[in-house]
């Protein structure tokens, strides 16, 4: 269940867009920084994908290779606009739990406490800021290191920067846990899910990305013998109170069960799950401002 490097660079492609567009300059397959550009259909948003390939296997490139990037004839609806500026990259550094792994001396069974180091460096490292542009072009310059990948997004609105809270966040893909245990869930959906055996168990998911727009509710799909509470907090398990949904009993079968948050939830953060007793979890969903309002859940106090 760990994100390595691979797995990071194909969600790099994942972002790209749907129509590609003319690149001149780079290396050639002998070695060195190359890349793609690609556009959305909108025309709001611009990918530039970045690789620095070499064909020795050869990471240490000390402070890395530099690399200037200049763009012309942006779309109107990014020519001379505020947009965001998100970069995200993969290397032997960042978005890579190999180099934790191994810093830890490659333990071959990781102790609850390195999988939660190796997990916090599972996720795609990404930065952004805002930039007014003057005209219809954009230039930067970049370091990469060798065998590394690097995208930058030019957009209206500010990309996914971790877990999309919008679709299943599966209950055994957690980055920390405690009094949780993974499980074969046995639901419609297989996979797996995890299992609270009692009051005051808890997982934590890094990054979740609940938009600029904005969640109000969350729907979990749930399975228990009788009533208890899952609370939703924000960076600890006792950080700001998010909702406090009350889950009713399912008869041990799984069932949907949506809780209205106690307040709008923005920006990214690191989200606990925190169980009051005996209950089976196999994914939560967040909804967004325009989702129908969910049922139950109780005020917590604090801002987001």
């Amino acid at each position: 269940g760990m994100r390595k490097a691979a797995f990071n660079a194909f969600k790099l492609l994942n972002f790209t867009g749907t129509k590609r567009l003319s690149l001149s300059g780079g290396s050639d397959s002998s070695g060195g920084i190359n890349g793609m550009a690609t556009t959305n259909d909108a025309g709001d948003s611009l990918q530039i994908l970045l690789y620095n390939y070499n064909n020795t296997l050869n990471t240490a490139s000390g402070s890395g290779d530099s690399q200037a990037i200049s763009v012309s004839g942006l779309p109107a609806a990014l020519a001379g606009k505020e947009i965001f500026v998100t970069t995200y990259v993969v290397d032997e550094k960042n978005s890579n739990p190999y180099s934790v792994w191994t810093g830890l001396g490659s333990p071959a069974t990781p102790s609850e406490s390195d999988w939660e180091k190796m997990h916090q460096a599972q996720h795609l490292a990404v930065t952004t800021v805002k930039k007014t542009l003057t005209d219809a072009t954009f230039s930067t310059t970049v370091t990469m290191l060798k065998q590394s990948g690097m995208l930058i997004i030019l957009s209206v609105k500010r990309p996914l920067m971790g877990r999309d809270a919008l679709v299943e966040i599966e209950g055994e893909d957690y980055d920390g846990q405690s009094g949780a245990a993974k499980e074969d869930s046995g639901d419609s959906t297989l996979g797996q899910s995890i299992s609270f055996a009692s009051s005051g168990g808890w997982v934590y998911f890094e990054n979740v990305d609940y938009t600029d727009d904005g969640v109000i509710s969350v729907n979990l799909r749930v399975k228990s013998a009788s009533d208890t509470t899952l609370e939703l907090h924000q960076d600890t398990q006792t950080g700001t109170l998010l909702g406090s949904c009350k889950v009713t009993s399912t008869s041990n079968a799984w069932a949907d069960q949506t809780c209205t948050l106690s307040q709008t939830v923005t920006g990214v953060s690191k989200l606990y799950v925190v169980a009051s007793g005996a209950i089976h979890l196999n994914y939560l969903k967040l909804q967004g401002n325009g989702s129908a309002p969910g049922t139950g859940g109780t005020t917590g106090a604090g801002g987001a």
